[in-house]
């Protein structure tokens, strides 16, 4: 959070650098389906979307190709959660809607797949408590993806200790995630080198000065 912004840098769906893509025929078939949105997973780091609680506007970083950032008034958005494979993981999707609701015009998703509804609903809660209430109201987040090029984020991208960590703090049994992550740590550690690899040859989002501006930078 940042002048009365906050900022979120969502990890693409795409990830790998084209010689790991390649290894993966259900990806395959997705950017065969849906090039022209894939193209633009391949050329900036993050899928970024700022929350402007002061002019109360939400900013969805696209590609000039995708006809650049567009910008939404938070009165205007709604919330619902897609629950896919049968309800074996779940998103959060906010829907941008007409003053009178009766039409949406635009949808994005906020977030990666998350394995239980109610994270969503707790992960919807944090953004409207922050964008209607203020930073006071919402504690700083745990951690966040930065903008800089950095191995061990990349690492900790795919070997879940963050997650493990916030997990045992719950009270929960951690000793099965620990033993598929040793049991999985050669694909792991292939994964993580991947990615880093795709974010060093993909670009960082710049935002417009009006943007910047609006979030108090300089």
């Amino acid at each position: 959070m940042s002048g009365g912004c906050l900022h979120l840098r969502l990890m693409c769906f795409l990830l790998y650098p084209l010689p790991f893509f390649y290894l993966h025929l259900g990806s395959f078939f997705f950017v065969v389906t849906n090039a022209h949105s894939a193209w633009d997973c391949f050329t900036y780091r993050h899928a970024a979307i700022r929350f402007n609680r002061r002019t109360r506007q939400v900013h969805v970083f696209y590609t000039p190709k995708l006809g650049g950032p567009r910008s939404y008034n938070w009165d205007d958005i709604q919330a619902t959660i897609t629950a896919f494979d049968n309800g074996g993981y779940f998103v959060l999707n906010l829907l941008a809607a007409t003053p009178d609701g009766t039409h949406y015009y635009d949808s994005f998703p906020v977030g990666g797949e998350l394995v239980k509804e109610e994270e969503c609903l707790g992960w919807w809660e944090y953004i409207r408590r922050y964008m209607e209430e203020g930073s006071d109201s919402v504690p700083e987040p745990g951690w966040y993806h930065t903008d800089r090029l950095s191995l061990k984020e990349s690492f900790l991208r795919w070997f879940p200790l963050r997650e493990m960590r916030r997990d045992k703090a719950r009270g929960h049994d951690i000793r099965y995630s620990q033993r598929r992550m040793v049991l999985m740590s050669p694909m792991l550690v292939l994964f993580s080198l991947g990615h880093f690899v795709s974010m060093l040859t993909s670009r960082k989002v710049v935002w417009s000065k009006e943007i910047r501006e609006a979030c108090g930078e300089a």
